[in-house]
């Protein structure tokens, strides 16, 4: 895995947070290691956000083998398992029910750039910094800490009896002075099956993107989520 450990690069560690300015569109590709099952692989995360609009993503392994592609808008996320010729297509709905995850594209996009997941936040009685519970379902298990200059660490964790969810990121930005999270770490499981990915940011652009190319190659079989 990359090593959420790492020293980032130079360009990303002066980064400053700023949440007061809002990014249209975010450009960026992140150093990763991932995990289906029992296969762990190391590589590349590509991704594409407009702003409460729509996700784009794609990974490839170190030796340019491509092994996910996806696209998730406001309605739906479709999800393709390269290796496997197979593909996930859900509702947001349904994909927030079963990775017990806030599913909003606006929601799963700040997991990337390092903002608040709710502004409905109680800080913790004695913490010695800026820390803050969310006030309400479904963010009563995430926690922030926040610093004069924005967001430095977020966790979001659910567990219930047949499944567990770990997101944690960091922030350490400046691009632009725009939020975005340096290093992140999500991990999906159950009785039968562990998911992880675990990134470090790379680059990133704010420059428009035309467009967001993604078909379901024929052949391919649809199978249902964790």
């Amino acid at each position: 895995s990359c090593g959420l450990l790492k020293k980032p690069n130079p360009e990303v560690e002066q980064l400053q947070p700023s949440l007061s300015d809002e990014w249209q569109h975010i450009s960026s590709s992140y150093q990763c290691g991932i995990q289906f099952g029992r296969n762990e692989y190391s590589g590349t995360l590509r991704l594409k956000m407009k702003r409460d609009s729509i996700i784009w993503f794609s990974i490839k392994a170190v030796f340019g083998l491509q092994i996910a592609r996806g696209v998730i808008n406001q309605d739906s996320a479709h999800i393709l398992n390269v290796m496997q010729g197979e593909y996930y297509a859900l509702s947001l709905e349904e994909l927030e029910r079963r990775m017990q995850l806030p599913a909003q594209v606006s929601s799963i996009q700040k997991l990337f750039t390092g903002e608040t997941l709710t502004n409905e936040l109680v800080k913790i009685p004695g913490s010695k910094d800026s820390t803050f519970w969310g006030k309400s379902e479904p963010f009563k298990d995430y926690s922030t800490s926040i610093s004069d200059t924005g967001v430095v660490f977020n966790s979001f964790i659910k567990k219930n009896p047949d499944r567990s969810l770990v997101a944690q990121y960091q922030s350490f930005t400046k691009w632009k002075v725009y939020p975005i999270a340096a290093k992140w770490f999500i991990q999906v499981e159950d009785e039968l099956n562990t998911v992880r990915l675990e990134m470090q940011l790379r680059n990133v652009s704010f420059s428009t993107i035309p467009s967001y190319p993604f078909s379901i190659p024929e052949g391919y079989k649809r199978v249902k989520l964790l």
